[in-house]
């Protein structure tokens, strides 16, 4: 969802992209 790349994009810094092929 846009609300969790936003929280995520926060506290990595980087691109929800990333947490998903990390998970």
């Amino acid at each position: 969802s846009a609300y969790f790349s936003r929280i995520f994009r926060k506290e990595t810094g980087q691109t929800p992209l990333a947490y998903r092929n990390g998970r």
